[in-house]
């Protein structure tokens, strides 16, 4: 039965990949070869994906997902097949700040500081991962996505786990080519390894540390 389950898991993935890499094309007329070609990639890679042989299963890795989704500026699909089954351990460092309504100096904060930029994303820190860097729970921070941390920066970066379909984000110094956390929670100091497929850096964590309004 699990296998059975695996399979149904992977031609679902399979599907949302292909669905995906279609919208991609559309958006912007570019056909999958040439995609490859312009992030320098092997077309197969792309093609076998965007016209599957009969039963043939194929997946994209995390970071060629990645790069479309730069590259295309659309969303990279995310699977999760039984979100409150998430393990007990599994916990994000931040998650994306949402506008409260009842606080628009935040807002206006964020707006007045991020401008006419559009590759700066705000994010709300979950975790103790920075603290001894400056950054500590429920701060609202401003993430570049155009800038690539340099050693010893904050960085924002996505943990993936492939076979569930699920991606972390993580908030961690860059010591290449490693994250680490800057913490005293020794729960939390396990380096991660930047691979560019399982880990990858999103951008940098800039140093603006804003704290919503005490309700």
């Amino acid at each position: 039965m699990a296998k059975k389950t695996d399979e149904q898991i992977d031609a679902r993935v399979a599907r949302m990949h292909r669905d995906y890499l279609h919208n991609v094309v559309t958006e912007t007329k570019k056909q999958p070869t040439t995609i490859a070609k312009l992030l320098n990639i092997s077309p197969s890679t792309l093609t076998r994906i965007y016209k599957p042989k009969d039963g043939q299963i194929s997946k994209m890795s995390a970071g060629t997902l990645a790069r479309l989704e730069e590259f295309s500026g659309l969303a990279a699909p995310s699977f999760e097949p039984e979100p409150q089954k998430q393990p007990a351990d599994f916990r994000e460092d931040a998650t994306r700040y949402e506008a409260d309504t009842s606080d628009t100096t935040m807002a206006s904060m964020i707006q007045a500081i991020i401008g006419n930029k559009k590759n700066i994303d705000p994010w709300v820190i979950r975790s103790r991962s920075l603290e001894c860097a400056g950054f500590m729970p429920g701060d609202v921070v401003l993430v570049d996505l155009s800038t690539t941390p340099r050693a010893g920066e904050p960085a924002c970066a996505q943990v993936y786990n492939w076979r569930g379909g699920t991606a972390e984000t993580v908030m961690r110094i860059l010591e290449p080519p490693y994250l680490v956390a800057a913490t005293f929670d020794p729960a939390l100091r396990k380096p991660l390894l930047v691979d560019d497929d399982r880990v990858i850096v999103k951008g940098l964590i800039l140093p603006h540390r804003l704290r919503p309004r005490p309700n």
